[in-house]
């Protein structure tokens, strides 16, 4: 399996990311497989960033679950961090491909 692999600072998580104009699950423009010692988001490379967005969550949350960190709506400065952090990645998984397929034209 390729695609993008991030370590996710500070939480000892392991994020791969595949973009992928074809989905094993062609209803969903992208969807997030947990895997024993990495998560793998599957996404389309036209995803919107509301579709980033959503991932996102599942992401993070899956993170905070794995670690034992409760979300706290009076301190969610480290979910935010995080949020942006995974959102930035999968944006940048995306443009690369997009450079990519653009150099091989």
């Amino acid at each position: 399996m390729r695609g993008t692999v991030v370590k996710i600072p500070l939480y000892f998580e392991r994020l791969r990311i595949l973009v992928s104009e074809v989905l094993e699950k062609p209803e969903y423009d992208a969807y997030v497989m947990f895997q024993k010692d990495e998560m793998v988001l599957h996404i389309k490379p036209d995803a919107s960033i509301g579709i980033i967005a959503h991932e996102t969550v599942h992401i993070v949350n899956h993170v905070f679950k794995q670690c034992g960190i409760l979300l706290d709506v009076d301190n969610d400065e480290p979910q935010a961090y995080l949020t942006g952090w995974v959102a930035n990645q999968i944006y940048k998984a995306i443009h690369e491909r997009k450079q990519r397929q653009e150099a091989h034209r």
